[in-house]
């Protein structure tokens, strides 16, 4: 009997993880992509020079590795539906969202001399992205 219960609860975990919000959904995934970009912007924000560019070497490769593994998510998830896309573009694509933030610090990161040598593979994992 116990057997039965044990075999019975591991069969209904998955469900009852996608009840509860276990599940990735558009929305969860564009939030935890914008909450990223968030703290790649603070990354990029300290870099001043090539010394604190090869200091934020670690920082910047751990994020594009996370954007890599979302990307992942996002490609197994396909394209929300037209109004969820609408929805999420509103929410998370403005001009002052994390996106709009961060394109800025990084032109203002690649005019510094001496960080495009330190933020190479960082530039490379990102536009694999694609």
């Amino acid at each position: 009997m116990q057997i039965r219960l044990l075999l019975l609860s591991l069969f209904l975990l998955p469900f009852t993880l996608v009840a509860c919000g276990g599940a990735t959904t558009h929305e969860s995934l564009a939030k935890d992509i914008d909450k990223t970009a968030g703290e790649l912007v603070e990354v990029l924000e300290g870099i001043t020079d090539k010394e604190s560019a090869d200091a934020a070497k670690d920082k910047l490769n751990k994020i594009a590795e996370r954007f890599a593994a979302m990307m992942d998510e996002a490609k197994e998830l396909g394209n929300p539906e037209p109004e969820v896309d609408k929805k999420l573009k509103e929410k998370y694509a403005g001009a002052n969202s994390n996106t709009s933030k961060l394109m800025k610090e990084m032109m203002r990161v690649a005019m510094i001399p001496g960080t495009q040598e330190a933020l190479q593979d960082f530039g490379k994992a990102m536009q694999n992205l694609r």
